[in-house]
């Protein structure tokens, strides 16, 4: 007897492509979902889960713990390849309301706001919270745990409001109590710190930690976090604003990954590029003070294609490249395998210099690039897919999305061009919501970005492979 086995491993064949594993992507995963006790949710908010199967259909188990009874309360739901997966959770158990002080920074203890997801198969996971009434929220790709790490350095975007923002520590569940100190600095002079004794037990209270000084919007903050065992970090920006500006405010969340820490000096040149479409800022991080050497990188930008300009970062995260002054930026550093975030917004009209919204993902080197084929969710009709790859004559034909070469889709091209590098950075227009593919032969980086509102838009990095 014969069986049509399209959803099962052969659906690989019936669908004509494979879509390869990322590192970002895995089987078990932590994130949260959060947001400040202060401004309302309504009753129109959101928070879900989007789960995307590497290659077979899967089952996945989501386990939280209710904030008000602290029971652990656990589901299991099916997802299907190449399928829209959105799983709806109920915004009053999983979203952590998050006390900000009155003033200055402090740390405090919470229910648990973990969330495990545990998959039978290798998957992609996306998380989306969203207040539509309010016209806030942001989507975040939620690294698989094998991206969790000891030590991070990172930098709070700017805030229209005197709240820069907290992040969470969200550790992996250990046998026995670990240690973990978090170091806050205004301005490159350490402001604040504090040491926490963890217990990791799932159900167990976790801790979070906030950022309030008390002329926030003149301060750069930046954050070390010093641990014993391994955890994650969600970073949240709730009234982050590119120009500061409090009627352009919007939610900004993302899960940075920890810096290098056992290759200080690897001699191996790192190299990251970026188009300035949507990006007007990067963090750039180093090894967060765990190196004794001096680290340098050079910047490459529009006048700067030969030599580029030679900057010095510190270990403490406070370094950030201004990128609203030119088409592209270039970073590339010999000391370091250097962290770099980027801060985005969306421009209604490309000619405009205006940014709305605001939004926070991973900036991959090129060694972290993707390779093949690779699915990704596009939240809205009028998304667009920032691509990043290696200059060709031939890569209007070679780049498909859904089988459609590029040629055949709106899009725009920005050259990148450093002393050894030339890449382009192509801007796709993704005109239908749900679950697409890239195909490149080539490595690349992409990021998809959806407006959802005037002033708020939403996007992520939809995959990585870690720096070897």
């Amino acid at each position: 007897m014969l069986f049509n086995y399209c959803g099962s491993f052969v659906v690989l064949l019936c669908l004509g492509q494979v879509t390869l594993q990322a590192d970002s992507d895995g089987k078990e995963f932590i994130l949260a979902f959060s947001y400040p006790d202060g401004p309302a949710l309504s009753n129109l908010a959101t928070a879900s889960l989007v789960i995307i199967p590497n290659q077979v259909d899967t089952s996945c188990l989501i386990t939280y713990t209710d904030p008000e009874t602290l029971v652990i309360t656990s589901l299991t739901t099916k997802a299907n390849y190449s399928k829209v997966n959105e799983i709806q959770l109920a915004v009053d158990k999983v979203v952590a309301l998050i006390t900000i002080p009155a003033d200055d920074s402090d740390s405090t203890i919470l229910p648990d706001p973990r969330i495990f997801v545990t998959c039978q198969a290798t998957v992609k996971l996306i998380a989306n919270l969203n207040d539509p009434f309010n016209g806030w929220g942001d989507t975040f790709l939620v690294p698989s745990t094998k991206s969790a790490g000891t030590d991070y350095v990172f930098e709070f975007p700017p805030s229209a409001g005197t709240s820069i923002g907290y992040f969470l520590v969200l550790p992996l569940i250990q046998k026995e109590w670990n240690y973990l100190d978090a170091h806050v600095y205004y301005d490159g002079v350490e402001e604040w710190f504090n040491w926490w004794q963890y217990d990791t037990t799932q159900g167990a209270f976790q801790v979070v930690y906030t950022a309030k000084p008390q002329v926030a919007a003149t301060h750069v903050i930046s954050v070390v976090i010093r641990s014993t065992f391994p955890v994650m970090v969600s970073l949240v920006s709730p009234f982050a604003s590119i120009d500061k500006q409090t009627p352009k405010l919007d939610y900004a969340t993302y899960m940075p990954l920890p810096v290098n820490t056992y290759k200080c000096v690897n001699g191996t040149e790192d190299v990251k590029v970026t188009a300035t479409t949507y990006t007007s800022n990067l963090y750039i991080a180093s090894g967060g003070g765990f190196c004794n050497e001096t680290f340098n990188l050079n910047i490459y930008s529009d006048d700067q294609t030969l030599d580029g300009s030679m900057h010095e970062v510190d270990n403490i995260g406070s370094n950030q490249i201004n990128t609203t002054k030119s088409t592209f930026v270039g970073v590339s550093s010999n000391s370091d395998s250097l962290r770099a975030t980027k801060f985005s917004g969306f421009k209604h009209d490309l000619n405009d210099a205006n940014y709305f919204g605001s939004t926070l993902t991973y900036l991959p080197s090129l060694t972290e690039y993707l390779n093949e084929t690779s699915q990704f969710f596009a939240l809205s009709t009028k998304c667009h897919l920032e691509v990043t790859t290696e200059q060709t004559s031939t890569i209007e034909s070679q780049l498909l999305i859904d089988s459609t070469p590029l040629q055949k889709l709106p899009h725009s091209i920005t050259p990148i061009s450093l002393p050894k590098y030339s890449y382009l950075s192509i801007d796709i227009q993704i005109k239908s919501y749900g679950i697409h593919t890239i195909s490149l032969s080539a490595p690349y980086a992409a990021t998809i970005i959806c407006p959802d509102g005037l002033y708020n838009v939403k996007s992520y990095l939809i995959g990585f492979n870690i720096h070897k």
